[in-house]
């Protein structure tokens, strides 16, 4: 007999920075749970992120050691920001429910900032050059992980991303949390979320700090180390042929290169640009989905 198909029965679809591989990390230690790989990106034909296309066989395949008994759920966080993705789910399971983490613009910028860096994505290390640059942006973006990068601005301008996946699952089947509720509190927030999912909430899992932020030291070292060019690779591999030797000599290069990073905080004049940027946005995605933001524009 051919074995059931298993299908995700529900989707982090971000935003990004907002606590998603935290919440991942949480829900798959719930027995119940099982998650798959972080950030597929399978839907979200829009998004012309640099991956190899997944086809469907191989997506579902990341399912496959779920028990029976298991919800599956599927994490990446740039399907918010894809404008198909939200449809595209649906037509691949129009009963999937839908887990939406936010930030506060002015909190989530700087932490996408940080994020870019790290991927490659970004080469100016000051986040108000970069915000200003990305603002005077007027041809596609392309990076190490994206043929045209999502802007800083348009990745926080959340209203109408959550309204896409309101109007498409209906608001039952869609669960708004708030990146500080979550952080001020993990137990009450991860309660509400086994509630959405219909599971038990008496396992607590364990609440250890996930995904830090990280401070490349020096951007030209750290460009090369993600994206080094073929003469490069080549010269590298004659002049160290074992490749177990390159690893650990790599491995040690981004232990020097890349350090823990406190939350830092942006200049003033920067976070009243956000603002005046996105008041308009953050008030009507406050009456979408009936939270007081209030906290994000002052």
């Amino acid at each position: 007999m051919q074995e059931k198909k298993k299908y995700p029965d529900f989707l982090m679809v971000g935003a990004p920075k907002s606590g998603t591989t935290a919440f991942n990390h949480f829900l798959n230690q719930h027995p119940s749970i099982f998650m798959a790989k972080k950030e597929l990106h399978y839907f979200g034909s829009d998004l012309k992120i640099k991956q190899d296309s997944i086809p469907e066989n191989s997506y579902l395949a990341y399912f496959k050691n779920a028990h029976s008994n298991q919800l599956k759920g599927e994490a990446s966080v740039w399907y918010l920001y894809s404008k198909k993705a939200a449809e595209e789910i649906k037509t691949f399971n129009p009963r999937a429910k839908i887990i939406i983490l936010l930030r506060n613009p002015t909190e989530m910028i700087p932490s996408l900032h940080s994020q870019y860096l790290y991927d490659g994505d970004e080469t100016e290390k000051d986040v108000e050059q970069a915000f200003e640059n990305d603002l005077n942006r007027t041809a596609p973006y392309s990076s190490l992980s994206f043929e045209n990068r999502p802007p800083y601005l348009e990745s926080v301008l959340y209203h109408q991303q959550v309204e896409r996946y309101i109007k498409v699952f209906g608001e039952k089947q869609v669960l708004i949390i708030l990146h500080d509720e979550f952080k001020n509190n993990y137990k009450l927030v991860y309660r509400k979320v086994l509630n959405f999912l219909g599971m038990n909430h008496d396992f607590i899992p364990d609440f250890e700090k996930i995904n830090t932020r990280k401070n490349v030291q020096n951007i030209n070292l750290h460009q090369l180390s993600k994206n080094p060019s073929n003469q490069l690779k080549c010269l590298v591999r004659f002049v160290i042929p074992f490749k177990y030797v390159r690893h650990q000599i790599m491995k040690k290069i981004d232990t020097i290169n890349i350090q823990p990073q406190k939350p830092s905080t942006i200049s003033p004049a920067l976070k009243e640009k956000i603002i005046a940027l996105t008041r308009s946005d953050i008030q009507n995605l406050a009456t979408l989905i009936k939270k007081d933001l209030s906290a994000w524009i002052r």
